[in-house]
């Protein structure tokens, strides 16, 4: 023990700041919004296909309004990537992702497109660039092809 708190949540807590604060020197072209009630497998999948491109992933809040449920889910998806994620429920209320997995795509200019379903990001981006011809989705199929 830590000063009372169990290592792996100080390490998770750590995880956590040090993402918040390196991803935020990369523009983010896409965002990615995901939740601990999607497939462990799904989730695992989303965090490494965002870390390729340096798309930010987002969570809603936490695991039953519970930190320690929330240390412990983290745990398990974080542990085989180095892609961490925010808990920001402000992003999700931002672009009016009301399910997930979502995918959103913003310009330089901030106009933004909203790709929903668990089709992974190429396919997301893919959509995106063919129906709004997003330019931030371009990227992201040129990071990722």
């Amino acid at each position: 023990m830590w000063c009372g708190v169990s290592d792996i949540a100080v390490r998770c807590k750590l995880f956590v700041l040090i993402m918040m604060m390196s991803n935020s020197c990369f523009a983010h072209v896409a965002k990615v919004f995901i939740s601990f009630s999607m497939p462990e497998m799904s989730i695992k999948q989303w965090l490494q296909q965002a870390e390729k491109v340096h798309a930010q992933v987002y969570l809603r809040g936490f695991v039953d309004n519970s930190f320690k449920k929330t240390i412990n889910q983290a745990t398990l998806v974080i542990k085989d990537n180095s892609q961490g994620f925010l808990l920001d429920p402000k992003e999700f209320e931002r672009y009016k992702i009301e399910k997930v997995p979502a995918v959103v795509f913003v310009d330089d200019n901030q106009e933004s497109i909203t790709v929903y379903g668990d089709v992974g990001l190429l396919p997301a981006a893919q959509l995106a660039a063919t129906r709004a011809e997003s330019k931030a989705a371009k990227e992201v199929i040129e990071k990722l092809t």
